[in-house]
């Protein structure tokens, strides 16, 4: 025991300081897979202890193109998918920058089945009797497999001028007793000049689906002239119309004209399936641009015209997908939740608007980023909404819906600084009221309406324009109301001027079910 008094010594012995223990670096691998499609996908995993940084790869395509990309930072056991699209035969090498993982990736040659003969020619009218009162339509199920030949062709190159928006606007008519597509509005330059741009006069002779060269001295249309359905274009002064494409029984539709003006992208079923393809305007020359097994189809151009934004059923329901032009990489768009369907490019090139059932059984639209992403509900989902367009300026976009039990014309405003975003109910009739498209930069709705038909007559379509703004103004009654462009008594249908593709006309084109999921 110790007492008050005694001395106590202490004595402390410090050892060296321990270094501490470093975490375990990352540590990066990699896989591939080139799928049946031959999409060819990569997939990044730290397995190390600690985050990554951003992982710069490249990777070398068989004819020694580069496709240089980055992704990351990945924290421990997490991974990265890399998806490029589908791709040609042959091997693909992926390095990353600092030199820690190679993969290489063979993508083989794609074995269709074997081709069974069939009649390819579509039935071109919804009764199967030619009424002539009937839009056409298109048969696109190819259910059994068909390949096309090319036939020979000639070519004068074509040659496309600085943009300009005209104000004029094309739209389909029966008044020739066929489909025709027309011009409403005078050239200034020509005030004579013939209205019928297309000028496929005959029986069950029908053209539709027009889209505008930047320069507005052509339209690319859709005619079945040749027996089957091909791409033509057309000056639109009515003086010239010129074959594009030469299959012996395919279909060729749904041309888009390159924002560049020196190319048309369009669909086709020549190979059994349906892809993208791509025509030059100097050449004559076809490309096909995709390639999977599945359908790709509807075309929308970015306004830079690098990119082509379009719909695909290759996941067993349809998606928007991006494809990269110069390259071919293909990057999806939508989030796998439900079939998508029409995309559209915004003038700006920063957004993509289109429908979607993912509310249930109506057609919604939506907008989202042009990387998929801050998806936006457009429309509302107890009605079924359709042929969403975008204004020059992009604070407006058009569409037709069911909301209040028929068809009517829609607009909605995006939010503006404290002014929050807004729906005009433009038009409120128990009539029908489809298309709408814009006037060029102006606020100027002119879409399809049968406002005017007289029940004992029959189909008397014609086309109406009025101001969509202010956005907080009431609907309109169309027939007393809005502006009757068209007053003949045939039935004028689907106008089109901005965006400079037409989408309505594509209703008669479904390929498959709309909804799959």
């Amino acid at each position: 025991m110790f007492t008050a008094d005694q001395a106590v010594t202490v004595t402390v012995v410090c050892s060296s300081s321990a270094t501490p223990t470093p975490p375990p670096s990352p540590s990066l691998t990699g896989e591939g897979i080139c799928t049946e499609s031959n999409e060819l996908v990569y997939t990044l995993t730290n397995n190390g202890g600690s985050p990554t940084g951003t992982i710069n790869y490249v990777v070398f395509t068989p004819s020694g193109e580069s496709i240089t990309g980055s992704t990351g930072p990945l924290n421990p056991g997490e991974s990265s998918t890399i998806s490029l699209g589908n791709r040609p035969p042959g091997t693909y090498t992926l390095f990353t920058e600092d030199g820690s993982v190679t993969v290489a990736v063979t993508c083989n040659e794609t074995v269709l089945p074997s081709p069974t003969p069939y009649i390819c020619e579509p039935e071109t009218f919804t009764d199967g009797g030619g009424n002539p009162e009937d839009f056409p339509s298109i048969n696109t199920n190819t259910a059994e497999y068909c390949v096309d030949t090319q036939l020979p062709k000639d070519w004068t190159p074509v040659e496309v001028g600085a943009a300009t928006c005209p104000d004029w606007l094309v739209y389909h008519t029966n008044i020739t007793g066929d489909w025709e597509i027309f011009r409403l509005g005078e050239l200034p330059d020509e005030p004579d000049a013939n209205a019928n741009l297309t000028q496929g006069v005959g029986e069950r002779i029908n053209d539709v689906s027009p889209a505008r060269s930047p320069d507005s001295e052509w339209i690319a249309f859709t005619s079945n002239r040749p027996g089957n359905w091909e791409l033509f274009i057309g000056r639109t002064n009515g003086s010239e119309q010129r074959r594009v494409t030469f299959n012996n029984f395919a279909i060729d539709t749904s041309p888009a004209w390159s924002p560049l003006g020196d190319t048309i992208a369009f669909q086709s079923n020549r190979n059994g399936n349906w892809d993208i393809f791509l025509v030059d305007l100097a050449t004559g020359v076809e490309t096909q641009l995709t390639s999977n097994t599945a359908n790709d189809i509807y075309p929308s151009w970015s306004p830079d015209g690098t990119k082509i934004a379009f719909q695909s059923d290759r996941d067993g329901f349809w998606q928007i997908y991006e494809i990269v032009v110069a390259t071919g990489v293909e990057t999806r768009l939508s989030d796998g939740t439900a079939d998508d369907h029409d995309p559209l490019y915004s003038t700006d090139g920063t957004k993509i608007a289109f429908r979607s059932f993912r509310d249930g059984d109506n057609s919604v639209i939506y907008v989202m980023d042009a990387d998929g992403q801050n998806l936006l509900q457009i429309s509302d989902p107890a009605g079924d909404a359709r042929n969403a367009v975008w204004s020059e300026d992009d604070q407006l976009i058009a569409y037709n819906s069911t909301l209040d039990g028929d068809q009517d014309i829609y607009v909605y405003q995006f939010a503006v600084g404290d002014q929050p975003a807004q729906t005009r109910h433009l038009t409120d009739n128990t009539t029908v009221d489809v298309s709408p498209t814009w006037l060029c930069s102006a606020p100027t709705i002119v879409w399809t309406s049968d406002a005017t038909e007289d029940p004992n007559v029959g189909a008397d379509n014609n086309i109406f324009s009025t101001n969509a703004l202010p956005i907080d103004a009431p609907a309109i009654d169309v027939k007393a109301e809005a502006s009757q462009l068209t007053e003949d008594p045939a039935n004028d249908r689907d106008p089109q001027n901005t965006p400079p593709i037409e989408l309505a006309s594509r209703a008669s084109m479904q390929i498959g079910e709309e909804r799959n999921r």
